[in-house]
């Protein structure tokens, strides 16, 4: 996680204008917390203890929800790393528990020396020490900058509004700008004062949290009026500013088959600081919500990581654990930039459940099919996902109307045709779809141009490439196996590949209530899922073998898993096909030859399409 420290005296905690009255809450208090644990939702919460604790409100109510402020305090100044690992585990269980939030501030002290420190998506950053004894002036005008801070530059999404139930937990609300739903035309664009006009809905289900700290910190909502008649998917997250959002590309590919329906998108509003001064949650386009880029940064090579060994709070009355010392007295300049993160918003119309709620191995297979010809519509259209993974399939209970518009590149026409023809004839409404574009990628070559097909450009700077940025457990052999800093052209072959791992994994994964996963069914899960990508690369390359020469090794595999989806024909007919015809594909692209996704694509679905009509029940 990002660790750097702020040369401004203000450090971003000074207040110069008069905060806004705050609406009428109980009295906040700090309160003595050390040898007391904070009713969690989570088990890694459970036990964590900040020494200090500032609630939103009442103690009686109080829940890492309604934690407004965390203080660690450590007893000698050595001991700032402990007291920032710490911190950081009460960061990441307030980010866990309160969906509205942006960032946080917290506070340590160690011995007499008091630390401000923020945590956002970009990571760390924190204050120079400030010494309460010998300078108490300082420090209180600081503190108390902290505290008169309004809730924006708390931290808290303007567009969320809270309310507390019966059972002291918050029950949210989301204002959104009402122009984005007068229409189900994709538009982005509206005047001020429609952004000033906001339509409230009510938070029904979170659908996905991600826990971490950094990064796109994805959230995905399920939202509706209040009186139940219009329902949608609200997603959350920090984009790169230095890629294509995903809301632009689902508002290019509004209406295909296959794929999330685009309503609407728009990066979060910050605080209004430009001569707009605008007062609503979308009244202003330039102020965003985003990380601050800050110039004249230190970094003191002790805290560039929290590497360090912090037992967890021991039970009142037992003895303290000693921490280890470590000197974080000596700070240099760096030329180091934090990354630039903007929170965006976007909704779409579309509703679905995770495969693994699927009702029947029919209702999965189709949902799976659907999603490979949604796939197969953005390649179409120039798009490569990049992420296929069991959490971006999802199943419909409901079919989406859709009109597809034409291929976008002449080049690709023949694939488009195909596509067509097979839709034409599926016969059905949509079962499933593909979800979460985030790590899309502009295709770059046309057909013939590269051995594999078509692929993703590499970054035009020299950064290493992070090729795990998908999901390790569904990555192709050849994604696997690329070395860290390792420029690669992702194709679409690697993830038609992670389309079969998708299914071979929900095959090993399904469980039946009170069922525990067999031997041979975990063994699967612990190949792809080990973190060696030597070892997992040999691993999957021997299970795509055992698929061919009439598969009889995957056989005794899907048998052992001892699950009704696993034993069930259509699964096996799928997964030995599909899973030859992959290792077909990474061989062929071994030996260079050109695939073309005209020809790869209809041998895909058909495996499917084969196999549903040969087993419909």
């Amino acid at each position: 996680m990002p660790s750097t420290r702020s040369t401004r005296s203000n450090t971003g905690l000074t207040n110069t204008s008069k905060p806004p009255m705050p609406a009428k809450r109980s009295k906040p208090s700090f309160i003595d917390n050390s040898k007391y644990s904070i009713p969690s939702d989570r088990a890694e919460t459970e036990l964590i203890k900040p020494d200090l604790v500032l609630f939103e409100v009442e103690e009686k109510h109080k829940h890492w929800e309604h934690v407004r402020l965390p203080i660690e305090v450590k007893k000698l100044p050595g001991h700032q790393k402990a007291a920032m690992k710490q911190l950081s585990r009460y960061a990441r269980a307030l980010f866990a528990h309160q969906i509205h939030r942006h960032h946080l501030y917290a506070m340590m002290v160690c011995g007499t020396e008091a630390t401000f420190v923020r945590f956002d998506r970009a990571g760390i950053l924190y204050s120079s020490r400030i010494d309460i004894l010998k300078k108490p002036k300082a420090f209180t005008e600081a503190f108390a900058s902290l505290l008169l801070l309004d809730r924006t530059d708390q931290g808290y999404n303007p567009a969320f509004t809270c309310e507390m139930n019966e059972q002291g937990r918050l029950a949210y609300s989301v204002d959104l700008p009402a122009s984005a739903f007068a229409t189900q035309e994709p538009t982005t664009e509206s005047t001020t004062s429609e952004e000033n006009n906001t339509r409230r809905f009510e938070v029904a289900e979170t659908l996905c949290h991600r826990k971490s700290i950094c990064g796109r910190a994805t959230i995905v909502l399920r939202i509706r009026t209040k009186d139940n008649r219009e329902e949608y998917i609200l997603k959350i997250m920090w984009r790169d500013p230095e890629r294509d959002s995903e809301g632009e590309v689902l508002r290019q590919v509004k209406g295909k088959f296959g794929v999330a329906q685009y309503v609407w998108h728009r990066d979060a509003c910050g605080k209004c600081r430009c001569s707009k001064k605008a007062t609503g949650p979308w009244g202003c386009f330039e102020c965003v919500a985003e990380t601050p880029q800050l110039e004249e940064l230190e970094i003191c090579e002790q805290m560039a990581n929290i590497r360090i060994s912090v037992p967890p709070e021991a039970e009142a009355g037992e003895k303290e654990v000693e921490l280890t010392v470590v000197d974080t007295t000596t700070y240099r300049r760096t030329s180091q930039r934090r990354p630039h993160r903007i929170c965006a918003f976007l909704v779409i119309s579309s509703k679905g459940v995770p495969l693994e709620q699927a009702k029947s191995q029919k209702e999965f297979m189709q949902a799976v099919l659907d999603a490979i010809l949604g796939y197969w519509g953005l390649f179409n259209a120039g798009i490569l996902h990049r992420d296929i993974s069991e959490g971006n399939v999802l199943i419909l209970r409901s079919g989406d109307k859709s009109a597809d518009p034409e291929a976008s590149d002449q080049t690709l026409t023949e694939s488009e045709k195909k596509l067509r023809k097979v839709l034409k004839g599926r016969g059905r409404v949509s079962t499933g779809m593909l979800t979460d574009l985030d790590l899309h990628a502009k295709i770059v070559a046309t057909p013939g141009e590269t051995t594999a097909g078509n692929g993703s450009n590499p970054p035009k700077d020299n950064r290493l490439i992070d090729f795990r940025t998908g999901t390790l457990a569904f990555m192709s052999i050849r994604v696997v196996q690329v070395k860290a800093g390792e420029r690669y052209y992702h194709t679409f072959l690697d993830d038609i590949e992670s389309f079969f791992w998708l299914v071979l994994w929900s095959a090993a994964a399904h469980l039946d209530p009170g069922e525990r996963p067999t031997a041979a069914a975990q063994k699967i899960l612990d190949h792809l899922t080990d973190h060696d990508p030597d070892s997992m690369a040999l691993k999957k390359k021997a299970l795509l073998g055992d698929c061919t020469d009439g598969g009889l090794e995957m056989r005794d595999n899907l048998t052992a898993f001892s699950n009704p989806w696993a034993s069930h024909p259509l699964f096996s007919d799928v997964i030995l096909k599909f899973g030859a015809l992959a290792h077909k594909y990474h061989k062929g692209v071994r030996k260079r030859k050109v695939l073309l996704p005209a020809n790869v694509f209809p041998a895909v679905v058909g495996i499917f399409q084969k196999a549903l009509s040969k087993y419909p029940d």
